[in-house]
C-alpha cells in the first residue's frame, strides 16, 4: 500500500500472491522495491514502485534454505541487499541484479537467529530473536561475533545512519 503522507488517498500496488510479506526496503534513486516473503518457499522478490515488472530477486534452493527472511537492507556502495533468516540463523546478500548470493554468516550454528541487520562499512549489526542482544559482526573476520548491548524485549528492526 502506498499513501500520501496526510492519509487522504492510498492504492495498492502489489495484491497476489503474499502469503506472508515481512520485510520492505526501498530503492528511491532506482524507482525499485524489494520486499521478503516467510514460508517454505521463502523468497525476496522486487518491482517497480508502481507495483509493475514484479519478479523474484532470490529464493531458496537446495543447500541454501530461504524460510523466515527479513531485515532487507540496501548498501548503495557495494550495490547488495542484506537479508537474514531468522529460522535458518543465516545472513546473506546478493547483488542488487539477483547475482553473487553470498552467505556470510551462519548464525544457526552459533545459536545466533538474527531478526533484524544493519549494514555499516564492513560490519552487519543484527539483533537475535531467541537472546534479544544486538550483536556486532565483521565482514573481514566473521568467526568473531561481538555483543553490543542486551536489550530485553528484542529489537525487530535495526536502521544505521551515516552523515556521508
Amino acid at each position: 500500500v502506498v499513501l500520501k503522507l496526510d492519509g487522504n488517498a492510498s492504492a495498492h500496488v502489489v495484491m497476489r500472491d503474499l502469503a506472508r510479506p515481512e520485510s520492505i526496503v526501498l530503492d528511491p534513486k532506482k524507482g525499485l522495491m524489494y520486499w521478503s516473503t516467510w514460508g517454505p518457499d521463502g523468497r525476496i522478490e522486487w518491482a517497480w514502485m508502481n507495483g509493475t515488472e514484479r519478479a523474484t530477486l532470490v529464493q531458496g534452493v537446495d543447500g541454501s534454505p530461504m524460510i523466515w527472511p527479513s531485515g532487507l537492507v540496501i548498501d548503495q556502495v557495494q550495490k547488495r541487499l542484506y537479508w537474514c533468516d531468522s529460522r535458518t540463523g543465516r545472513i546473506e546478500s546478493v547483488s542488487l541484479e539477483g547475482h553473487d548470493r553470498t552467505l556470510l554468516y551462519d548464525g544457526g550454528s552459533r545459536n545466533h537467529f538474527p531478526i533484524a541487520i544493519g549494514v555499516y562499512k564492513e560490519q552487519i549489526f543484527f539483533s537475535d530473536n531467541v537472546k534479544g542482544n544486538i550483536e556486532r559482526l565483521n565482514l573481514s573476520n566473521p568467526d568473531s561475533v561481538d555483543t553490543v548491548a542486551i536489550e530485553k524485549p528484542q529489537i525487530f528492526g535495526i536502521k544505521i545512519f551515516d552523515n556521508l
